[in-house]
């Protein structure tokens, strides 16, 4: 969109609300990876402002509020590197920079996601931006003993397994990165290096232990998938198996939310619809299911749950079945919608399909 409509590009980019990155418990097998948004900051910092806006500071105003949103360890390097790369001028920099250091200041605890962040070279990135203020004439002092401050304050919270560094004695290696890569402008102000000493007395994470996602905590969920898991394929006709997935189908279109956020609820029962439409071969019950599903969609609008959530299954929907029974068996449930959107999309494949057809057969009576 930046390439085609700049100014629609970053009205777009300002309407993105990021989510909340909240701490995530130590023993997690996961991690946040918001780098696209950032890379997407990029490019709109790149093609979204003319030469007046930039010099009236709106550059430098998103780009603030981008750093004053950094609430979590796995977004620093992304800003980190949007900082460094992005063709600032000197003073959009320098206005940025407080920014930066104060969200710098207060990233504290959430073990897990410092150790993740500490593994992927991360002195590397506060060195590009370092070398990036020395090139522009800006002091880097502030930055270096904020980034100083950061890595011994969050080297001093307990080692959170898996991403821990091995107890080897010696400093870790992020550590030991920013006392290589940091010396001379440490010496130059009077400050130390980092030692082993400062960073001995580890406090408990204060993160929550890891539980099950809230999603697995509905019972009709948890029932619904052993059931769904228990039921055989049908690539074909077959009366005994399609009587199992009547009476289970007879479960899942009953289950309504009493208790669970409604984008969860919603998730999870389009998922459990799809787990039973990607079980079936063309046949009466697939149809019946895919008719199931457009109504699920119907009463669940893209008006009252998130339309990325919405157009995300429907664009799903539309790209089930390669062979032609199973499209005509989705393009019939589409057009037969009460729901104008799903109906205009059905209708567009109808056409499509026409007019993929009529291609085919001109194209024959040319040849001949």
């Amino acid at each position: 969109m930046a390439e085609i409509d700049p100014e629609l590009a970053k009205l777009r980019l300002g309407a993105i609300s990021p989510p909340r990155l909240d701490p995530i418990p130590c023993k997690a097998t996961w991690i946040y990876l918001p780098d696209a948004y950032y890379n997407a900051v990029a490019k709109v910092i790149g093609t979204s402002f003319s030469p007046e806006e930039i010099s009236a500071g709106r550059r430098a105003e998103l780009l603030t509020s981008v750093a004053n949103g950094v609430v979590s360890h796995s977004q620093l390097l992304p800003v980190t590197r949007l900082l460094a790369s992005a063709d600032l001028s000197g003073a959009e920099l320098a206005s940025v920079l407080s920014s930066y250091i104060y969200a710098l200041d207060r990233l504290r605890g959430d073990a897990h996601s410092f150790y993740w962040t500490a593994g992927r070279n991360s002195v590397d990135e506060f060195a590009a931006l370092v070398s990036r203020l020395d090139s522009q004439g800006i002091g880097a002092l502030p930055l270096i003993t904020s980034i100083r401050r950061y890595i011994v304050a969050n080297f001093n919270t307990m080692p959170c397994s898996p991403l821990e560094s091995p107890n080897d004695g010696k400093l870790p290696v992020a550590v030991q990165d920013f006392n290589n890569k940091f010396s001379k402008h440490l010496n130059a102000a009077g400050l130390s290096l980092i030692t082993g000493e400062e960073i001995e007395g580890a406090v408990q994470d204060t993160a929550p232990a890891e539980v099950a996602p809230p999603r697995w905590e509905s019972k009709e969920m948890s029932d619904l998938i052993l059931s769904l898991q228990k039921l055989p394929d049908m690539p074909r006709e077959n009366s005994a198996i399609e009587a199992r997935y009547k009476d289970y189908l007879l479960q899942l279109n009953g289950w309504s939310n009493r208790s669970e956020p409604e984008s969860d609820f919603f998730h999870q029962k389009a998922m459990l619809y799809f787990g039973v439409i990607e079980r079936l071969g063309p046949s009466a019950m697939r149809t019946n299911v895919l008719i199931d599903f457009v109504k699920f969609l119907e009463q669940n609008s893209y008006h009252q749950v998130s339309r990325v959530d919405w157009f995300f299954y429907a664009r799903r929907l539309l790209n089930l079945g390669a062979r032609p029974a199973e499209r005509a068996d989705v393009v019939y449930a589409l057009v037969s919608s009460g729901d104008p959107v799903l109906s205009i999309y059905g209708r567009l494949e109808l056409w499509k399909g026409m007019h993929a057809s009529s291609q085919v057969s001109v194209s024959t009576k040319t040849t001949r």
